[in-house]
């Protein structure tokens, strides 16, 4: 039987292998995220954890569910054009935050 392969593996192992390992990495995450839960990291710890596990399984998912990476260098731009927009979102909303903030603390100990 033809596999359309150099390697001997048939198509279906070929085809659907990335997919399965991409998935029990992401069920390892989820794990991973769960334990780390139950441990008592500390206030900011916690959440850095929390957030870098989270943007590993997001990079995964855009990587290879939503075929990043196979894409056209076209496509790629326009990923990564997203999250420089999400960047740069997140840098306005929390600089105009963190200035009022300031301004409130500053405010309230001169008066």
């Amino acid at each position: 039987m033809a596999t359309g392969h150099d390697d001997g593996r048939p198509w279906y192992k070929v085809l659907w292998m990335p997919y399965i390992v991409v998935l029990l990495a992401l069920w390892v995450l989820t794990v991973v995220t769960w334990a780390v839960a139950l441990v008592d990291l500390g206030e900011p710890w916690a959440d850095i954890v929390a957030l870098t596990i989270a943007m590993f399984k997001a990079s995964l998912v855009v990587a290879y569910f939503m075929h990043v990476k196979d894409g056209t260098p076209l496509i790629k731009i326009v990923a990564i054009a997203g999250v420089v927009w999400l960047v740069l979102f997140f840098g306005f909303v929390f600089g105009d935050y963190f200035v009022r903030i300031i301004d409130w603390v500053v405010g309230s100990v001169t008066t």
